[in-house]
């Protein structure tokens, strides 16, 4: 009820309306109701076929899931078109790749988006991913090193330990 309230508030804005509308199908998405998110998304992209955020918030998803993986780089190749110097939706498009096994376009990306935005583990942590996957294990424990600097994530503390040769030691 309280939802429906609140969408009945911002409905003279067309603006305002597509945000509650992306906030629910982000919600309906967290809560793993993967239809009524996808439903939303869908609606949301009729209407505003060239916005960056429900595209990019879309293809995430759909890449979270590990689903429609051609549909999700669509629409991630579609921010990228619109906004080239987005970190966010390269991080986005790059993690496709990745899922879709292609791991040197996925590092392109990714390096991208570690140029616009490097302090952001995350991406760090996904570009070491895609570098273990290429056969670079020396640049992936470099990288998951930078990203535990910033987090102190003992997942990444364990992927070190793990892949670590012993050429660049911080433990």
């Amino acid at each position: 009820i309280i939802l429906e309230n609140g969408k009945a508030l911002v409905l003279s804005d067309k603006g305002l309306e597509a945000e509650f509308e992306l906030a629910l199908a982000d919600v309906f998405d967290h809560k793993g109701n993967d239809a009524e998110a996808d439903a939303r998304y869908e609606e949301l992209l009729k209407e505003f076929p060239d916005n960056t955020i429900i595209l990019n918030a879309y293809s995430y998803a759909l890449a979270q899931r590990n689903e429609r993986l051609d549909d999700a780089l669509k629409m991630s190749k579609q921010t990228i078109d619109l906004q080239p110097s987005t970190g966010s939706y390269l991080h986005t498009d790059s993690y496709v790749l990745f899922l879709k096994g292609d791991y040197e376009s996925s590092i392109k990306y990714l390096q991208k988006a570690k140029d616009l935005i490097p302090y952001e583990a995350e991406v760090l942590e996904h570009l070491a991913d895609a570098h273990l996957k290429a056969g670079n294990t020396g640049k992936a424990v470099s990288l998951w090193k930078d990203a535990y600097e910033i987090t102190l994530s003992q997942e990444l503390k364990k992927k070190i330990e793990k892949n670590d040769l012993g050429e660049i030691g911080i433990f």
